[in-house]
């Protein structure tokens, strides 16, 4: 039985939680439970130290220096100084930090990592926002002005979607333009942009961006046509202008070449010269 009054916790600047700790619930496996379903922030265990000496452990759900732990309230007993009842569950680091309260144990931190002499602090060890399209896991601690070498690698699975949605929304694009520019001869309904040259010009613009070479890529992969994307073509041997997806084809040129077929979309500046620039775009 540890005793009965009320615990106060707040995470970092988020809102304190108060929780009732009552006659039925002042064992500590007791107040364990009651602080998980207050949803204070933390997560709450009981350590089994030896056959007699139990301990209550707190841990911020959310990491990060900004989300330490404070633990306050009142003791029923009228004492929260004494090493009695619930007044030994408090914590605050300027007042409970003592063998008689609950005492911190990892103070909370954010991650820290430096980047060709850039410094970057991040609550997590999972770090998406310092090199684009890279996603560092911080697995330990490195001694002071240790050299990290990072490994990149592509994955096949996640171009392969960016793909797919590429296509999907392109061929959204050409239906909605075709369905404008429509005339339905049964009916004699016209679409609103039917006749209109601008709308054309887009259209024609579209097409012709996904069935060329692009410029000043000279891989075997310089065009959409080469990673498996093609027109669609239906039962009569018609096309509406949008594409299809040779799934084992595209995979295929993923796997051989990713940084080619990367290149067919978006764009590069290469050469094999540092003073010479060659700059290369992309259909998207």
């Amino acid at each position: 039985v540890v005793g009965t009054g009320t615990l106060k916790i707040k995470v970092g600047d988020d809102q304190e939680t108060t929780i009732a700790i009552d006659t039925a619930h002042q064992s500590l496996v007791e107040i364990r439970n009651q602080i998980n379903i207050a949803n204070a922030g933390v997560t709450a265990s009981v350590l089994k130290l030896n056959e007699t000496d139990y301990q209550l452990l707190l841990q911020a759900n959310e990491s990060g220096e900004k989300n330490q732990i404070q633990v306050d309230g009142v003791d029923a007993d009228g004492n929260n100084d004494d090493s009695q009842g619930l007044s030994r569950l408090l914590y605050t680091p300027d007042h409970f930090d003592t063998d008689d309260h609950l005492t911190q144990t990892q103070a909370a931190q954010d991650a820290i990592v430096e980047i060709d002499g850039s410094r970057f602090s991040r609550s997590t060890n999972t770090i998406s926002d310092a090199i684009p399209g890279v996603t560092l896991s911080l697995l330990k601690e490195t001694e002071t002005d240790a050299n990290i070498a990072i490994n990149v690698s592509t994955s096949a699975t996640a171009v392969k979607g960016q793909i797919e949605s590429f296509v999907t929304a392109y061929n959204l694009v050409i239906q909605e333009l075709n369905a404008a520019q429509s005339f339905d001869r049964e009916t004699g309904q016209r679409g609103p942009l039917l006749g209109d040259g601008v709308a054309r010009a887009i259209t024609n613009n579209l097409q012709s961006l996904v069935r060329g070479r692009v410029p000043g890529l000279k891989s075997l992969h310089s065009s959409v046509v080469h990673i498996g994307i093609t027109s669609a073509i239906d039962e009569v041997l018609k096309t509406d202008g949008t594409l299809k997806i040779d799934s084992s084809k595209l995979e295929a040129a993923l796997q051989a070449d990713p940084l080619a077929v990367g290149r067919v979309f978006a764009l590069v500046n290469s050469t094999v010269d540092p003073t010479v620039s060659v700059t290369t775009s992309g259909i998207a």
